[in-house]
């Protein structure tokens, strides 16, 4: 596909300030490996730290951070929960000033093809089970959705503030 997502985080701040997480379509189960597979690209180098969030709204680490290039790669990381009922994956990025693309995410249990993120290539344009915490710098993720076509160059903007905030972007 042609869409991908665009995130700018314009302050590098405390790692934990800049988060977007997607709701999964179900939950992760304690001692299942699971693979996560993505396509990403940023301005300049930096560690993506992955988090999971469980259904009691607590933060587990233990994810391998991964080091995204400023050229488009792909990456996977594969890790099994010592927890029960992750229910959210969280791309922690608040360490990081500037802007980073990610696209083609694929969650899937070992030795099973489901993808558990909906919508991870982006193609349909929306950002459904993507979330922010209310206090983040950005409004809300659905006012911040901003579709952009390349070829004819014309941009549609739902922005409710024209500040520069962190935003999320798809790109096409």
């Amino acid at each position: 596909g042609n869409k991908y997502l665009h995130i700018v985080n314009p302050t590098a701040t405390n790692n934990w300030d800049g988060q977007l997480y997607c709701k999964l379509l179900s939950n992760l189960r304690q001692g299942q490996k699971y693979n996560l597979s993505f396509r990403a690209k940023a301005e300049s180098p930096f560690n993506l730290n992955l988090w999971v969030m469980t259904a009691g709204s607590e933060d587990k680490y233990g994810i391998p951070e991964v080091s995204i290039s400023d050229e488009w790669d792909d990456y996977s990381v594969s890790f099994t929960p010592d927890y029960e009922n992750g229910q959210n994956l969280k791309l922690v990025f608040g360490h990081y000033a500037g802007w980073w693309d990610i696209d083609n995410m694929v969650l899937t249990a070992d030795g099973d093809t489901e993808n558990l993120i909906d919508n991870g290539d982006f193609e349909t344009g929306e950002t459904t089970n993507w979330e922010k915490y209310s206090w983040h710098a950005f409004i809300s993720l659905s006012d911040q959705v901003l579709v952009y076509h390349v070829e004819a160059a014309v941009r549609n903007q739902r922005f409710r503030n024209s500040n520069a905030f962190r935003s999320l972007v798809i790109f096409e």
